[in-house]
């Protein structure tokens, strides 16, 4: 959320008990395991209204008015702001002083006469079912490296799984028995996640046959699931590099990488008649505004679907 251009802020002491109220409101963001960015934007968005309100002599968040607010944007807005940071930087504002009304610190919440003008974010790219069954179908099965990647393909697509939770994972989160993986995603919450049989028979296959032969045998054994020719854990990197290395075998034009196989999950399983809770459930999200994005994909595909087969014609 940076600004194209723009003048400096100086480094105006903030009025006294509103930078209190400020890491009040980031601590609770970080109790209430906001992401690490989420915060960073919060927290830059209230530095820049604190030094706004040092500047032009607004002593308390009390003498904060919708006036004090609609200058604050006007402000980001000379300053060089992109339209949707601006928006961003409100959003933040709005939030901070909905939590000051509701822990009784305001009587009026100027922040609820500001309107943000979010422009909704572009579709997000979504791998169609036939090009998924060539992806999976890419890796070379005669040799144990196309083997281990043909199993990391599999669980990414079945799962939803983060890239970071991928590379997270030992063998002792396994239970191919029962066909299910325990992850640690956000915040370190903990799901069960299930992997449905091919991406099972896969793994079972990967543990059995060809993970011992990546293990140094020089080296106590490590319990990372995945490993890589030079016997180290797989990191972040070697998967996105897995992913785009099969989509160009397959022939997809279009990028892709680990976060386009958990979209693309998410999407077919709305597609195909999941209850999108289940799918919030699965993909470790707190609420069901984060599927927001996918449900735009099915729509559109529904209506595409309906347009082409022209009901009652």
């Amino acid at each position: 959320m940076r600004r194209k251009t723009g003048k400096g802020t100086g480094g105006t002491a903030a009025p006294d008990g509103l930078a209190a109220d400020v890491a009040t409101f980031l601590a609770s963001l970080k109790a209430r395991k906001f992401s690490p960015a989420t915060v960073r934007t919060r927290r830059t968005a209230l530095l820049r209204l604190q030094q706004f309100m040092a500047a032009h002599g607004t002593a308390r968040v009390q003498d904060v008015t919708v006036e004090v607010l609609g200058a604050f944007r006007r402000e980001l807005e000379g300053n060089g702001f992109t339209p949707n940071s601006v928006e961003v930087y409100l959003s933040g504002v709005r939030q901070f002083f909905n939590c000051l009304e509701t822990a009784g610190r305001l009587f009026v919440n100027p922040a609820r006469e500001i309107p943000i003008r979010l422009a909704p974010p572009p579709l997000p790219r979504v791998v169609a079912l036939a090009d998924i069954r060539r992806l999976l179908a890419a890796p070379d099965l005669s040799t144990p490296i196309g083997q281990r990647d043909r199993a990391i393909l599999e669980m990414l697509y079945a799962t939803g799984m983060r890239r970071a939770e991928c590379v997270r994972l030992s063998v002792f989160d396994l239970d191919l028995d029962a066909q299910t993986v325990r992850v640690l995603g956000k915040g370190r919450k903990e799901r069960v996640l299930p992997l449905g049989k091919h991406a099972a028979a896969w793994l079972q296959r990967y543990v059995r046959e060809v993970r011992p032969k990546l293990l140094d045998p020089g080296q106590s054994p490590t319990d990372a699931l995945w490993l890589n020719r030079c016997h180290q854990p797989y990191s972040g990197e070697m998967v996105n590099f897995t992913v785009r290395k099969y989509a160009r075998q397959a022939g997809i034009t279009a990028p892709v990488n680990p976060h386009t196989l958990r979209r693309s999950c998410a999407t077919h399983m709305l597609a195909n008649g999941a209850h999108p809770l289940m799918v919030a459930k699965m993909l470790g999200h707190a609420d069901l505004e984060s599927l927001t994005h996918y449900l735009r994909v099915t729509i559109r595909e529904l209506r595409q679907t309906h347009a082409a087969s022209k009901p009652g014609e």
